[in-house]
């Protein structure tokens, strides 16, 4: 029996839905119920997706590998995966295998750990969730291996799970009142200030609030760097290196460089000495090969 056979299918009801929306409360409006049956899953649900997110994730992560070749880049990419203008022109894609994905679950293909639906007993695709392994499976039964992209989510989920178990370690040492007692007390006796009960409660209002805002600061601060940086250390996609090797194929014919021929290595490796670089000839003859597959990956 794998991971998948282990957890258990929940299924929610409309009726279930209004039964706890009216929970005075208990449930915050803007978070659909399908948030909170993913607690009922291994590491919170952080390793599954919805249907949505999964047939983004599938087709951002097949136009970066090639897969996907009449889609053409955005004007200035820097290879966000979520750029906006990338997912705009391929909502036709992502629909498709939305559909795809929601017949293989009906069909009894595909396993969803957490099934939402509607009155008409139709799936509800953004709060339908399967495992990622499930996806990846599923992907691989019809011929797809999955890419950089797909490595990336696993990456940053699997940091994800890392962090809820640490801080779920720390957490089992006290609990959520004593730690910030302690955290208030010391705050205070920083200042001089010795708080009764009353003022503890006030203080511990103002405390949660303003941890609250320092790390939306935080998230925006560390954001901001990490742009400039990623845009900088961002290796180039499958589709940017084929582009670029098609630009080296022109300028070569430009220049009338055979860039198939015998010494044609050599030769740029000198004409790169001289600028003051140093490029090996096996590394451009590993650069030359891969030209023809880009010039014909372009011209499709």
């Amino acid at each position: 029996m794998d991971a998948s056979d282990r957890v258990r299918q929940i299924e929610i009801s409309e009726e279930e839905r209004a039964r706890l929306d009216a929970m005075s409360g208990l449930i915050e409006p803007s978070v659909p119920l399908s948030h909170y049956r993913l607690w009922d899953l291994p590491a919170f649900g952080l390793l599954h997706l919805s249907v949505s997110e999964a047939a983004e994730l599938t087709v951002v992560d097949m136009w970066f590998s090639g897969e996907i070749t009449d889609i053409e880049e955005p004007p200035d990419f820097d290879g966000d995966t979520s750029d906006p203008r990338l997912l705009a022109s391929l909502a036709e894609q992502r629909d498709t295998f939305k559909a795809r994905l929601l017949a293989s679950i009906e069909a009894g293909h595909l396993g969803a750990d957490v099934v939402s639906r509607d009155y008409d007993d139709r799936l509800k695709p953004d709060e339908t969730y399967i495992a990622c392994y499930a996806l990846d499976k599923w992907l691989e039964a019809r011929g797809y291996e999955s890419g950089d992209i797909f490595t990336e989510w696993y990456d940053m989920r699997g940091d994800m799970v890392g962090n809820m178990q640490e801080e779920a370690s720390f957490c089992r040492t006290a609990t959520r009142q004593e730690l910030k007692k302690h955290s208030l007390s010391k705050l205070a006796g920083r200042c001089g200030v010795e708080l009764d009960d009353m003022d503890r409660v006030d203080m511990s209002v103002a405390y949660d609030s303003a941890i609250l805002e320092v790390q939306k600061l935080r998230k925006a601060l560390s954001s901001h760097s990490a742009d400039k940086q990623m845009v900088a250390d961002r290796p180039l996609t499958t589709r940017q290196r084929r582009t670029l090797l098609t630009v080296i194929a022109a300028l070569c014919k430009e220049a009338g460089i055979d860039y198939q021929e015998r010494g044609t290595a050599k030769r740029i490796s000198i004409a790169v000495s001289e600028l003051g670089a140093a490029v090996g000839e096996d590394t451009i003859r590993g650069y030359l090969s891969a030209i023809p597959d880009a010039v014909e990956s372009r011209s499709k």
